[in-house]
């Protein structure tokens, strides 16, 4: 039986290649990663959000894509990886290009800058991939790398879609930022392409129905995810709470996990104490995310657990100490002080 945050009735059409095209993307983040320096317990880490120097406030807009060069016998590993490729060139060079070919194992662009219009010559500029049977890899076939056009702003292949996967992740962090004139000026800034009002608002709203599908697909796994937690993290504790709809459907309330690492390092090594708060869940899922945290002995913090529940009352944060004292064997409390904002438990 499947979970759901609720019972929505998605509108409009969903991305057909969003699977291809988030393993894309997850590939050039791993080649992107690196470890990073652990950071001090009194020291703040920088925020990617900082304030500019005149105190505006404004958020980082700064979209990461590819280099945007491309080269004869360059290697894909799918279709969706060479056409997200093309859009870095065209965000690159700011040339009109436009696809001209696509079937399941070969895929063509062209520019059309110019296309012979008043006179000028037809702008020679194409490329063109495709996967073999001898070759398991997309490669780019055929490349010539000529154009005999100017930039002038437009691009044919840059339509709501790619616009709307553009700028799908700023919207999931900041949906009342980032509307369809912040995007038009986005885009008009960083790349130099004219794009309409209406394509940013048709965009925008194709990206929130993206997000809103991605919510209800991942609410309706979270059984999977809680198995996965202790398959990959053997003696861990994980609670899934649902609660049944009028429809016979099973609709989520509570969950908890703690991981046995964290619980055996806070049983060794931290102080007999645990401090508790809850903050609030922002954009489309609402509730409360309740939380415990422990400190060693060099005030190195250790979250030992945590819960997210619909609100935060009397009622879920008993429901989540007790948890606590079960997981981490307080039994009655004795010589063990659980602190929260402004007061303290004295569980002795």
């Amino acid at each position: 039986m499947s979970l759901a945050l609720h019972d929505p009735d998605l509108v409009g059409d969903v991305d057909p290649e969003a699977e291809d095209r988030d393993e894309f993307h997850m590939e050039e983040l791993l080649k992107e990663w690196t470890d990073e320096p652990p950071i001090r317990h009194d020291v703040y880490p920088e925020s990617d959000d900082e304030e500019n120097a005149d105190g505006s406030g404004r958020f980082d807009t700064h979209i990461r894509r590819g280099d945007g060069f491309l080269y004869h016998k360059q290697s894909f590993f799918s279709g969706v990886a060479f056409k997200e490729a093309v859009v870095d060139y065209a965000l690159r060079t700011g040339c009109n290009i436009k696809q001209y070919r696509y079937d399941s194992d070969k895929i063509g662009f062209i520019c059309v800058g110019c296309d012979g219009k008043k006179g000028g010559a037809k702008c020679e500029w194409k490329v063109y991939a495709a996967i073999l049977k001898s070759d398991n890899m997309w490669k780019i076939r055929k490349f010539v790398d000529t154009h005999s056009c100017i930039p002038n702003g437009e691009c044919e292949m840059f339509k709501v879609p790619h616009i709307a996967r553009l700028f799908v992740d700023k919207i999931r962090d900041s949906p009342e930022f980032y509307m369809p004139a912040k995007i038009e000026e986005i885009i008009m800034e960083q790349w130099k392409i004219s794009v309409t009002r209406n394509q940013c608002q048709s965009a925008r709203k194709k990206a929130l129905q993206w997000i809103e599908k991605e919510y209800d697909d991942q609410f309706a796994r979270l059984r999977d995810y809680a198995a996965e937690i202790v398959e990959s993290n053997k003696d861990s504790r994980v609670e899934v709470e649902c609660l049944t709809s009028a429809e016979g459907k099973d609709m989520f309330n509570r969950f908890y996990v703690c991981f046995d690492s964290l619980r055996k390092t806070w049983k060794e090594s931290c102080r007999p104490l645990i401090g508790i708060d809850g903050c609030f869940l922002k954009n489309k899922v609402k509730g409360q995310l309740l939380v415990a945290l422990g400190r060693d002995a060099n005030n190195r913090i250790y979250p030992i657990a945590w819960g997210v529940a619909k609100v935060e009352n009397t009622e879920n944060w008993v429901w989540f100490i007790k948890l606590l004292k079960e997981d981490f064997g307080l039994r009655d409390g004795e010589g063990f002080i659980m602190i929260s904002e402004n007061w303290v438990w004295s569980l002795m």
